[in-house]
């Protein structure tokens, strides 16, 4: 597998520093950073005592503040897990600050985004980039080569299916204004997979449906009612049925 790790003219390996303590960093990343070549100099929160009991558990400095994170000279780079929402913004100031990106995928939110980022981290010297996992798993590794070689054929189409478990209905990943929603949290998944095996080339098309469920009044009690138009009467915030239980129907709702 092709080793990523940025090397200096002195080859040392880089300093990271961690913009934002998100549940994937202190999961995922902070382990992985910690067993890896890499040196974890900080992490930086809003606030420090997140941060200070962050960074205890992964033996490096607390930083309150994303801005004084990207003021320390001891970092070479930063990795950014915070909202989606934040990500342009930030992965902007540390390129201005003379670091090396990573930024959590879903990276931003349009194209002239992800190509103004590019185009300021080659003007810096710099690299930016985004954090798929996935890409770099052995199995993907092996399905690549067996295509390159031949042994399975050519590849005329791609169908991707991908989800996670439902997580907390107030956090983040359901926040519109925050970048959450299905396709930014977890189609973004088989639409870059199917970059990957397709190539670049391919014009990428998406489209969510949405369906608001209305509420009909039926001995005993309130029943949802899968709809697109609004019920003529206010309903409670849970849908009881006949047996107590709420039951719903119609399309998928895009969060």
């Amino acid at each position: 597998m092709e080793d990523l790790t940025p090397l200096h003219e002195s080859e040392r390996t880089a300093r990271i520093g961690v913009i934002g303590c998100a549940d994937i960093a202190v999961r995922r990343a902070l382990p992985a950073i910690r067993q890896s070549p890499f040196h974890l100099v900080a992490v930086a929160s809003r606030s420090r005592e997140k941060a200070a009991g962050v960074a205890a558990s992964f033996d490096c400095k607390a930083v309150e503040g994303y801005e004084r994170l990207l003021e320390l000279p001891d970092i070479d780079a930063v990795y950014i897990p915070l909202p989606n929402s934040e990500h342009a913004e930030w992965a902007r100031r540390a390129l201005d600050a003379g670091k090396h990106v990573l930024i959590e995928k879903p990276a931003v939110p349009s194209a002239e985004t992800a190509r103004d980022l590019v185009a300021l981290a080659e003007e810096r010297g710099l690299l930016v980039m985004e954090n798929f996992a996935f890409l770099r798993h052995p199995q993907h590794e092996l399905a690549r080569s067996l295509l390159a070689d031949g042994a399975i054929g050519e590849l005329r189409a791609f169908n991707g299916v991908f989800g996670i478990p439902p997580t907390d209905p107030q956090g983040i990943k359901y926040q519109a204004e925050l970048g959450g929603g299905a396709l930014w949290e977890v189609g973004c998944y088989p639409v870059r997979a199917a970059q990957a095996y397709l190539g670049a080339s391919p014009q990428v098309l998406g489209r969510a449906w949405s369906s608001t469920p209305s509420w009909a009044w039926t001995s005993p009690g309130w029943r949802c009612c899968g709809a697109t138009t609004a019920s003529r009467r206010t309903a409670p915030s849970a849908c009881p049925t006949a047996t107590g239980r709420p039951t719903t129907s119609g399309g998928p709702r895009d969060a």
